[in-house]
């Protein structure tokens, strides 16, 4: 058995045993979480679902209780079914709360459980209490709304004080002074009065305990008659003491405290005086277009530049936000020749139906080139040009656009296929977990008489790898080279595997196994 044979063998075992442990380094750092025999499903209804995914977090407190299991469209709403851990018990009045967590488009799930005073929600059972971040767009329009009352509140103003604003205000405060003034007289007056009638009920008094100890037998009847009216009589005079004091002193120094607090008001009443004249000042210069202000409640055309601005930011919030990206791995193994293929790709995903593809590729052949080789012959510099064959990281970048139907989807592609320009196509079934792709480049080359056609099965599982198999070079058997270079193999059939990441699941393996520091 010659070594030719072998070495592709020891090189697909190779590959083989790399991706069985990937499978487990991956199965135990980003892969399901909760199990079904460790957790239980509910779900909610969302109006809007964007930027949830499968595996987003779902969190109690900052801490992660769960994951989101799947998304389903519910007639014109979204259904999110959530894995929630089994020692996690949710309550008929629990709630949920969908929360941004940056700017790329992270959405997570936070869970306020419910009371114990409600019933246990069972297993398959709906939260039916969902609230909804606003988003940035939403943030703007109610801006827009709170500009658009602002101009009339203060249209309103201008019109109701009209041109005496500070003249009608000084009438006020001068109102204000003399009804100060009567309620001091009034008190004063008050004051001299009940002295008065605190003296006449101290005489009364002394003649009625005369009267009594002189006819003591003829007014006991009397007093127990007036007796309950004495009582009533004694809790009003004890009110009234406790609001004017006991004596004169005490009447008079509560007077001179009301005085004093008058005094501040009418100092208070100056001080809105001055305000309001400033008030009415500047409510004039915005009522003429002036200062910032006035300018922006005046000018029509300001209020459309910011209106326009404020959309354009929202729209470009809402691109970053929806923006996912997908980080792939793999490596081919070419029978016929026994060398590898090896390609490193960045897909950034704006939306569901287009992508772009960035990427660098180890090719399996190197790349004829005719180069100027220089020799002196008898002294004498000589110059011919030849071929030459020249091994290099080619770059693989294209624009890709997906159609997506009942049963499968159709993806087209055309940019760079390493190196050279193309064209490519895939077509998804079974959920876009088996792709049927065919690519076409090098549509001119100087060993080979047709374009370069490459044809492929790719099947993805557990979320993360995907093994291919295919031919490369399918339309030309055996290259033509230049004269002087050898005839080789074109056609070659391969298999391969890799594995891919979503931003999300970087995130999580950064999570779990940390980030090296120097």
């Amino acid at each position: 058995m010659n070594t030719s044979f072998w070495t592709p063998v020891k090189v697909g075992f190779l590959t083989l045993a790399v991706i069985a442990a990937l499978v487990v380094v991956i199965t135990q750092l980003s892969g399901d979480a909760l199990r079904e025999h460790e957790s239980y499903q509910v779900y909610a209804i969302f109006d809007d679902a964007t930027g949830l995914r499968r595996r987003s977090r779902v969190q109690i407190a900052g801490i992660e209780v769960g994951q989101i299991d799947r998304i389903e469209l519910v007639g014109h709403k979204a259904k999110v079914t959530l894995r929630i851990h089994k020692d996690v018990v949710l309550y008929a009045n629990a709630r949920l709360t969908k929360r941004a967590e940056g700017l790329i488009g992270d959405m997570a799930i936070d869970v306020f459980p419910g009371s114990e005073l409600f019933p246990v929600l069972p297993p398959g059972g709906e939260v039916r209490q969902v609230i909804s971040t606003g988003s940035i767009e939403q943030v703007f329009e109610v801006l827009g709304k709170i500009t658009e009352d602002i101009q009339d509140v203060t249209r309103a103003l201008h019109h109701a004080l009209g041109e005496d604003t500070a003249e009608a205000v000084q009438g006020i405060v001068l109102d204000l002074s003399r009804l100060t003034e009567n309620v001091n007289a009034t008190i004063m007056d008050s004051s001299e009065k009940i002295s008065s009638i605190l003296g006449m009920f101290e005489g009364l008094t002394a003649e009625i305990h005369a009267v009594a100890m002189g006819e003591r037998h003829t007014v006991t009847s009397i007093l127990e008659n007036v007796q309950d009216a004495s009582s009533q009589m004694s809790d009003v005079l004890t009110t009234v003491q406790g609001i004017l004091g006991s004596g004169e002193d005490e009447l008079l120094e509560g007077v001179a405290d009301l005085r004093h607090t008058l005094d501040r008001l009418n100092v208070a009443l100056d001080d809105v005086s001055v305000i309001t004249s400033q008030v009415g000042e500047v409510t004039q210069k915005v009522s003429r277009g002036e200062g910032t202000l006035g300018r922006l409640v005046s000018d029509d055309g300001l209020m459309r530049d910011i209106e326009e601005t404020v959309t354009g930011a929202s729209g470009f919030v809402d691109r970053l936000i929806r923006l996912e990206t997908e980080v792939s791995l793999g490596s081919e193994l070419h029978f016929d020749s026994g060398a590898g293929r090896t390609t490193a790709r960045v897909r950034l995903i704006p939306r569901e139906d287009k992508y772009y593809s960035i990427g660098l590729v180890d090719p399996v052949r190197p790349t004829l080139e005719m180069v100027d080789v220089t020799e002196l012959i008898d002294g004498v510099p000589s110059t011919t040009r030849t071929w030459t064959s020249r091994q290099a990281w080619q770059i693989e970048a294209y624009l890709a656009r997906r159609w997506s139907m009942p049963r499968v989807s159709l993806t087209g592609r055309f940019g760079l296929f390493e190196g050279s320009g193309g064209v490519g196509g895939d077509l998804g079934l079974a959920g876009d977990r088996l792709k049927l792709s065919m690519e076409a480049f090098e549509f001119t080359s100087y060993d080979r008489p047709y374009p370069r056609l490459r044809a492929l099965a790719t099947w993805s599982f557990l979320n993360h790898l995907y093994i291919s198999g295919g031919v490369d070079d399918a339309l030309n058997e055996r290259t033509e080279p230049p004269e002087g270079l050898p005839e080789r193999q074109a056609r070659d059939f391969f298999v391969g595997g890799g594995l891919f990441f979503t931003d999300e699941d970087l995130k999580a393996l950064l999570t779990t196994v940390g980030v090296p520091l120097p």
